[in-house]
């Protein structure tokens, strides 16, 4: 199932989002935002089937360090594209001036 998910649905839709933001759509950004949680959610869920399956067969939990990379790369990127965004010295400059036009 997480294979046909992956290769059927993500895949696609994750190579749709990176050309719609390249081209600056603001469909790209509502994708690409859906799938940065997607891809949170989902590096989570693996590593932590993976290490759980490797202790119950008594194997090491290092096993699920790749995905737990994943995760941690997912979450990175999704902490930078939703942390608001900050002011250019410019924007700063231009809300200190006052109006004296009145």
């Amino acid at each position: 199932v997480v294979h046909a998910l992956d290769l059927g649905l993500l895949a696609p839709l994750g190579v749709a989002s990176g050309v719609l933001l390249l081209r600056r759509r603001a469909s790209g950004y509502l994708l690409g935002s859906v799938l940065l949680v997607v891809a949170v959610c989902m590096g989570a869920a693996l590593a932590a089937m993976v290490a759980w399956s490797a202790v119950v067969r008594g194997d090491s939990p290092l096993q699920a360090a790749p995905f737990a990379v994943v995760w941690i790369v997912s979450l990175t990127l999704a902490g930078v594209f939703y942390r608001a965004p900050s002011r250019t010295r410019s924007e700063t400059a231009d809300s200190r001036t006052v109006n004296l036009a009145g």
